[in-house]
């Protein structure tokens, strides 16, 4: 326990060190994870979908309130420090409210992985890996549920940074695990393990974030390059932007 607690506070050293230099830097060049983070929302905003946004850290909500709000966004949060009543404010105005007034809720995923619906959401954000891949899932699962109307996109975010791969493969090795007890066929088992061995990020060393796109919370998983999933979220705001004036037009 001693060892994954020291692992932990590493890496929110290493977060908040990532996020909050400023000098020759905006915060948005500053750190990877932040200039993705930054291309998901504008897609989202342009687009009218909504944004969750999960960390481990209470400390790097801070970081991400204040660098959404210093890019003018309007952002809502909860964490363990909120309490019963305001939180059920949040969520019905983060539910009721339009895309283009609130339209990211930040969230500790301690705190508000289970029991909430955000199925008004279609795009969950895991900032960091977690050592127990179930945490992860149950955060996904507040937004692809019951009721979800649209398809859900998944980015978690991963640096490439030998403290985040090795909890990426512990995480890894516990679903095969979790996988192989539910599922008892060995042509299961062997899927299982084929899609670990596509999905592993070592073998992309040369990205600063390393970004697990999934869709419809599969819990397979396309590994792809930070820079090509940016490339793909802008070719997408173009496309889209192309066919709704093809609609006016026709219109």
């Amino acid at each position: 326990q001693d060892i994954v607690d020291h692992a932990d506070t590493l890496k929110q050293l290493r977060n908040e060190c990532g996020l909050i230099q400023e000098g020759k830097h905006t915060f948005k060049t500053a750190s990877p994870k932040l200039t993705f983070l930054h291309a998901v929302v504008q897609h989202a905003k342009l687009h009218q979908k909504k944004v969750v946004v999960f960390s481990k850290y209470t400390t790097v909500l801070d970081l991400l309130q204040h660098f959404l709000q210093k890019e003018c966004y309007n952002v809502l949060r909860i964490d363990g420090s909120t309490g019963s009543s305001r939180r059920q404010e949040i969520l019905r105005e983060f539910r009721s409210a339009p895309a283009e007034k609130h339209f990211v809720l930040l969230l500790s995923i301690k705190a508000t992985g289970v029991g909430i619906d955000l199925s008004f959401a279609s795009i969950v954000v895991l900032f960091e890996p977690t050592f127990n891949p179930t945490v992860e899932n149950q955060a996904i699962g507040r937004v692809h549920r019951f009721g979800q109307k649209n398809t859900v996109t998944v980015y978690r975010l991963l640096l490439n940074f030998p403290q985040e791969l090795n909890v990426f493969e512990i995480q890894a090795a516990k679903h095969q695990l979790n996988q192989a007890v539910f599922h008892h066929l060995r042509g299961r088992q062997q899927e299982i393990s084929t899609v670990s061995t596509q999905a592993n990020p070592r073998n992309m060393q040369c990205d600063p974030v390393i970004a697990l796109l999934s869709e419809e919370n599969q819990l397979s998983c396309h590994v792809l390059p930070a820079e090509e999933l940016l490339e793909n979220v802008q070719s997408c705001s173009m496309r889209e932007n192309l066919d709704d004036q093809d609609e006016e037009f026709v219109s």
